[in-house]
């Protein structure tokens, strides 16, 4: 059960380790606000339950098209073809834009950081 706990606590570690480099591009530079147009999406099964993505087109500073995923699905194509969709990106790196979505991060970051805390905790002895 130990080892348990501290594999528990080394995969939490990592996954918000992840998740920080991640933001940093995002936080540490300006960063610049596009819309882009929903131009088809990208289906998956998954649990045998087909999911979408939309796949999101704009055109960069320069003037180079660029294409991204948005990272979540749903069970739906949803927005339409031909919506105008806002995204961020860090100011030289188009293929890092994202659909704004602060108050999401951050409830992921507080999820895993109230795990990763509580695991260590117990690790410790400071709760049973």
């Amino acid at each position: 059960m130990h080892i348990f706990l501290w594999l528990t606590v080394i995969f939490l570690g990592v996954v918000l380790a992840i998740l920080i480099v991640e933001d940093w591009q995002h936080l540490s530079k300006p960063s610049r606000r596009v819309t882009a147009t929903v131009v088809g999406y990208r289906s998956d099964i998954d649990e045998g339950a087909r999911r979408f993505t939309p796949r999101l087109s704009f055109t960069d500073e320069t003037g180079q098209p660029i294409e991204v995923l948005d990272k979540l699905y749903s069970p739906s194509r949803a927005p339409a073809e031909g919506s105008p969709i806002d995204l961020v990106y860090p100011i030289g790196r188009p293929e890092m834009a994202r659909v704004p979505r602060p108050w999401m991060r951050s409830l992921i970051y507080v999820f895993l950081g109230f795990l990763l805390v509580m695991v260590a905790l117990r690790v410790m002895g400071r709760i049973s």
